[in-house]
């Protein structure tokens, strides 16, 4: 009996996941800020914004912390790699001013 119950739980499961693999994907609103939310789950073209949210959340604020991404590439005009490497190689007075 209970091992009937296990297969009917594990298949209950199975197909749930199936159908929420199948649905298409929502928005996940991380901030409330809708451009900012937008950026997070793009993550075929900036997945690096989520990490880099993932990381401050870790010491900052949640609250601030998943807007940064947003906030940087309002600053720079861009979130793409190229950028944020160019970031990486300016004066420090450049980046001060971000």
């Amino acid at each position: 009996m209970k091992d009937d119950r296990l297969k009917r739980l594990s298949d209950l499961l199975i197909s749930e996941g199936y159908r929420w693999l199948a649905a298409p994907p929502e928005l996940v609103k991380f901030t409330g800020v809708p451009e900012a939310d937008n950026l997070l789950n793009d993550l075929d073209r900036y997945p690096h914004a989520f990490v880099i949210a993932c990381v401050m959340d870790r010491q900052i604020k949640t609250e601030k912390a998943w807007l940064i991404p947003y906030e940087l590439q309002k600053r720079l005009g861009s979130f793409e790699f190229a950028e944020l490497a160019s970031l990486a190689r300016s004066s420090p007075e450049k980046k001060k001013r971000i």
